[in-house]
């Protein structure tokens, strides 16, 4: 039984590779975040760049993870407000997921930074609900249970104010290509303007702001 099980793992598994896709992008290690310089790099190219992101899209066209990387090596950021791994889960239609990492290590509320956001988003794709879950290290900050419980309620009530004033897009989600289906769900208040100057001057930018248009 288990040589047959090691088969079928064995079959199931190249399919798996098929059904994924990997794309690369050069990005920009500014001081304070990463800026697109070019997407869709060739896999030849890779040698001569520093800085790329490594895009996972999974057989719908939705990107399922974004690594970011310094001469084919996980970068070592030097901010704790930028995340190198971010992965993305979709459960159901109506649901997006993210989860934000240093390394191998889910980040932690130091930095203001939720481990992981669940967006709740509308058949036109709009964003209607989030909500922020945080990792606070209560030995290394000496903070007890309580103290750890008020500090993420604050986090939360801060991201509900900030979505309120300027609206909501999903974690990283700009520095991926694919994004959801080549669609860039935000809220019906969401500002581009607040878009890095990159951003504002790429054909995927003008993309994003058609398909937020349209819907």
């Amino acid at each position: 039984m288990m040589r047959g099980n090691a088969i079928l793992i064995l079959l199931i598994y190249p399919l798996c590779l098929i059904s994924q896709h990997i794309s690369y992008h050069e990005f920009l290690y500014t001081s304070s975040s990463f800026n697109i310089v070019r997407w869709n790099i060739s896999k030849d190219s890779l040698m001569t760049v520093p800085n790329y992101v490594e895009e996972t899209t999974d057989k719908k066209g939705r990107v399922t993870q974004l690594r970011f990387l310094d001469h084919g090596h996980e970068i070592k950021s030097t901010l704790c407000y930028l995340a190198t791994t971010v992965r993305y889960k979709y459960p159901n239609a109506h649901t997006i997921i993210a989860l934000l990492f240093w390394g191998d290590a889910r980040v932690d509320a130091g930095c203001d930074l939720p481990y992981r956001t669940i967006y709740t988003i509308d058949k036109d794709l709009f964003i209607t609900k989030e909500r922020s879950d945080y990792d606070i290290n209560t030995v290394q900050l000496k903070m007890s249970a309580a103290d750890a419980k008020k500090a993420i309620e604050g986090l939360r009530k801060e991201v509900e104010e900030n979505s309120k004033e300027r609206g909501t897009s999903i974690d990283c989600y700009s520095l991926s290509y694919s994004k959801y289906k080549r669609h860039y769900p935000v809220s019906k208040n969401h500002s581009f303007e607040g878009f890095e100057e990159w951003e504002r001057n790429t054909a995927e930018y003008i993309d994003m702001v058609k398909c937020a248009v349209k819907k």
